[in-house]
Order: structure tokens, then sequence, then C-alpha cells
């Protein structure tokens, strides 16, 4: 059949083959995948009849998205470690300095993010002298580091 015949069938529609009549209900059609045809990048997944490719390269966003999550995560554990409930009236305060320039750029790409997770205003920078500092920690990640101070407000 031609790929034209197969969409043809795949829409309900029927085609005529030798002076024969055919819709989808006379016909199967298999798809198959040749393992050799997978590119690094990509993975063949499922089971029995249905297959899906998934195409597993990362782009800045996804990268982005990625970094800032891991950094909402060390957030969170901070606040549990203080014991702090997400109605705690508190700020948090992100420092990036200059060099970290990949956590520099994810953060700043992900701005809604940070504040949709956490729940919480986020600035960026040191709080300044005289606000209640709950607690200040340091954090490394692939190379680069950032501090989060949390102050109550």
């Amino acid at each position: 059949m031609l790929p034209e015949e197969i969409a043809k069938i795949q829409k309900g529609e029927k085609i005529t083959l030798n002076n024969i009549e055919f819709g989808n209900e006379d016909v199967e059609i298999v798809t198959k995948i040749k393992a050799s045809t997978v590119e690094e990048y990509q993975e063949l997944a499922g089971q029995s009849e249905f297959h899906v490719l998934l195409d597993l390269r990362q782009d800045e966003a996804m990268k982005q998205r990625g970094i800032t999550r891991e950094i909402i995560n060390r957030i969170q554990k901070l606040r549990k470690k203080l014991s702090l409930s997400p109605s705690d009236n508190v700020s948090i305060y992100i420092d990036v300095p200059e060099k970290s320039a990949t956590i520099k750029t994810a953060l700043s790409s992900q701005k809604e993010l940070l504040s949709q997770s956490l729940k919480k205003p986020v600035d960026f920078g040191k709080p300044e002298a005289g606000k209640n500092l709950i607690a200040e920690e340091q954090f490394d990640f692939e190379d680069e580091q950032f501090s989060v101070a949390i102050v109550r407000n």
C-alpha cells in the first residue's frame, strides 16, 4: 500500500485495491521502528503494539528549569530544617555571585516558577542590614555557588 492509502484508512476512509474495497475494519496497520535507526539521543519505549520514540535532548529552557527546580528543592529543605510553615510571614533572598553565571541566568529566566513554587516573595541579593534574619546558608551547585537568606517580615 502507498502511504496515501494508509493515511486514508487511518482517517476512516475506504480504498480500492484490485477492485476490492477495504476500510479500517479490514486492515491492520503495523508500524515498526528498527532499533538501528534510533539515534543516541532518542529512546524507544513501549509495550505490546504501542511504542513511543522519545527525543531526550535538552534545550536551554529545560536546563534552566531543572537548575531552578534544584534550587527550589534546596530552599524547601532549608525551610523544613528551620521548621517554617508555608503560612509563616517570611521573605527569601537568593544571592548569586557574578561568577555563577549559569545559576544567575536560570533564576532570572524562571522568576515565575520560583514565586509559584515557594509561595513567598523572592528577592535577589542579600537582605538589608537590620532585617530579622532567620537563617542564611551557602550552597554549591555544579561548581557554582549561591546563598539563601530567609528573613521574618
